[in-house]
């Protein structure tokens, strides 16, 4: 287990890389970190719906017990001690605040579900959605207090009109899905191409009847739908933004006047 992944984020990396596997190791402490011969092995296979948070919680009863069973063996000196083969070591780099900010446009549904696998704890994922705003909004200004009234007989209110534009903002996805649906250049081209550069984000409504499949679970209540680059696709049912509380993907969606949402 110490090869796979080596550092201080194991359990992160671990998810975010999608491994089948993990575990813990128990081994007696040198020098050098993590270098001295190992006591005891336990490995888990992974289902690919882990968390980090729950996992790591998981990891440290595991490895509490393996510790108190060797105990005897340890203080006995009768421990049967294996040495590592360095040459398979691997390194995992501590996160980055910027790794947090996930680019649909470069990573297929499947990577964005395991950086919030292994993100989960912290520091979370967040995307930067953005929305048109002020687009041909009109503002009247009537004749001045005391002025007479004009005469001209044509309407003299001044309308002055803003070019459409967009505005963004950070949200931080709290509870992600992987939707099992079809992917495909062509699907990805078909979702973008209405909007050129910027990815639609759908706001969908299942039937609870007819539960969308969807990886950890089955989506029964409603979710905004991105379409990553390959044409793979995400459900984001939780989020909250920066300034802002936690909601549903329902809530999001009628606090903001069901305005459509892009990425």
């Amino acid at each position: 287990m110490l090869y796979l992944v080596y550092y201080t984020v194991l359990c992160y990396r671990c998810l975010e890389d999608g491994h089948k596997e993990t575990g813990v190791t128990i081994l007696k402490t040198v020098l050098k970190m993590d270098a001295g011969p190992v006591v005891a092995v336990q490995n888990i296979q992974l289902d690919g719906t882990e968390t980090a948070d729950i996992l790591t919680n998981n990891l440290f009863k595991m490895g509490t017990q393996m510790f108190l069973d060797s105990c005897a063996d340890i203080f006995r000196d009768t421990a049967v001690l294996k040495p590592q083969d360095e040459s398979r070591v691997t390194f995992a780099p501590k996160i980055s605040p910027e790794e947090s900010i996930v680019d649909f446009g470069a990573l297929t549904a499947q990577q964005v579900f395991n950086r919030f696998r292994g993100f989960s704890e912290k520091p979370g994922i967040k995307a930067v959605f953005s929305r048109e705003a002020g687009a041909q909004k009109k503002s009247k200004c009537g004749p001045a207090r005391g002025s007479a009234p004009h005469t001209t007989g044509k309407d003299d209110s001044l309308e002055s009109l803003v070019a459409p534009e967009y505005v963004q903002f950070e949200v931080k996805l709290n509870a992600v899905g992987l939707l099992l649906t079809g992917n495909g250049a062509a699907e990805a081209s078909s979702a973008n191409s209405s909007e050129g550069d910027r990815i639609p984000v759908r706001y969908v409504v299942p039937n609870p009847q007819t539960p969308h499949p969807a990886i950890p679970e089955p989506l029964t209540s409603p979710y905004f739908e991105v379409t990553c680059f390959d044409g793979s696709k995400l459900a984001v049912t939780v989020l909250q933004p920066s300034t802002r509380r936690t909601m549903t993907a329902k809530e999001f969606h009628n606090g903001n006047r069901k305005e459509p949402f892009f990425l």
